[in-house]
C-alpha cells in the first residue's frame, strides 16, 4: 500500500531531467586547502624543504650532458677534413698496390654491343 501511495503522488521533475523524490545534498564551496590537497600538493615546511633533494636534478644533468656532447660546426669541419685526407691516402695506397701487381687502375672498357639490322617482314606488292 505504501508503494501504491508513492506511485500515485505526482513526482517532482528536476532540471537535470530525471524524476527524484529526494533533495540533493548541498556542498559548501571548496576551500583552498581542499583544492590543494586534491591537486596533490603537499605543504612542506621551509626547514625540511632545504634538506630535500631536487626531484628534477637528474633531468638537469641529462640536459647538461647532452649539451656538452653536441659538436660545434668547427668540429664537424675538422672531422670532414680528416676523413677526406684518409680517403686520399687510401686512394694513393690502392694505386701503388695495383701498380705493383701490374693491374691497370682504370676500369676495364666494356665491349660495344652491335645492334642487329632491322628486318622488314612485310611483303612487297608488285
Amino acid at each position: 500500500q505504501k508503494l501504491e501511495i508513492q506511485e500515485a503522488q505526482p513526482r517532482v521533475r528536476t532540471s537535470m531531467g530525471g524524476f527524484v523524490n529526494f533533495k540533493m545534498r548541498q556542498f559548501e564551496k571548496p576551500t583552498e586547502e581542499y583544492i590543494d590537497a586534491k591537486r596533490g600538493r603537499a605543504e612542506i615546511p621551509e626547514h625540511l624543504r632545504a634538506r630535500m633533494p631536487d626531484p628534477h636534478a637528474a633531468d638537469y644533468e641529462k640536459a647538461a650532458q647532452a649539451k656538452a656532447e653536441q659538436k660545434s660546426s668547427s668540429a664537424y669541419k675538422s672531422e670532414a677534413e680528416r676523413l677526406r685526407a684518409e680517403l686520399e691516402e687510401l686512394e694513393r695506397m690502392k694505386v701503388k698496390l695495383m701498380g705493383q701487381a701490374g693491374l691497370s687502375t682504370s676500369l676495364p672498357k666494356s665491349k660495344s654491343i652491335s645492334v642487329p639490322m632491322s628486318i622488314n617482314l612485310k611483303k612487297k606488292r608488285s
